[in-house]
């Protein structure tokens, strides 16, 4: 009976609504899937999120054709499940944007940036690459003991297990946007982190009194 449905309308009724993870086996187990599900099909849910989180312009994929299937993959997968920490995520971005820290044709992200690390830290390291503060990286790069770097900043993640019992940031722990050390300060999570960074270099930058 499915496959008396016509493609169209499984394109733009019934697949448009499936998670991510449907989509996919859809494609792999039905023998016309890879007709249906396509990388032009996951660029319509990519520009969908990016509108939905309003980072339309801010934040793009590589759309020079032909368009890797497996890229287009990733890319919608990390901007469906990180829907909790785009918006953290993304006042980042458009501040960094303002302070032109970014590209001004926005932050095309670099596909193999999606690891086992916390999702918050993932998503910035889709477009780590294109970051910039004075001739400074800003590139989330691995440091020692499980340790990473942005520019000259040591940061550490927080398991919730070393926050002190009561701890005001144990309560709404996210591991995917996890409490995170830098020197000696402690800040609730990644994105909250970068904010704070965000505001002390525009300070630097525009000489701006504590």
């Amino acid at each position: 009976m499915a496959s008396s449905v016509p493609d169209e309308l499984w394109r733009g009724r019934v697949v448009r609504r499936l998670p991510l993870p449907d989509v996919i086996s859809l494609r792999n187990c039905w023998s016309i899937g890879t007709s249906i599900v396509t990388a032009a099909l996951l660029v319509e849910r990519i520009d969908g999120s990016l509108a939905r989180h309003s980072l339309t312009c801010l934040v793009d994929i590589d759309r020079a054709a032909p368009l890797p299937f497996s890229y287009m993959l990733r890319a919608a997968y990390v901007l469906e499940q990180g829907s909790d920490e785009w918006p953290g995520m993304g006042r980042f971005i458009r501040l960094a944007a303002i302070y032109r820290l970014t590209p001004a044709n926005g932050c095309p992200w670099c596909s193999t940036a999606f690891h086992r690390i916390p999702l918050a830290m993932a998503i910035y390291r889709l477009f780590r690459h294109l970051l910039t503060y004075g001739f400074n990286s800003l590139a989330l790069q691995p440091a020692d003991n499980g340790r990473y770097r942005i520019g000259y900043l040591p940061v550490r993640v927080v398991p919730l297990g070393e926050l002190p019992s009561g701890h005001r940031y144990a309560e709404g722990y996210k591991r995917t946007d996890p409490v995170i050390r830098c020197g000696s300060l402690l800040f609730r999570s990644f994105s909250a982190f970068l904010l704070h960074t965000m505001i002390c270099w525009c300070r630097q930058e525009k000489g701006w009194a504590r």
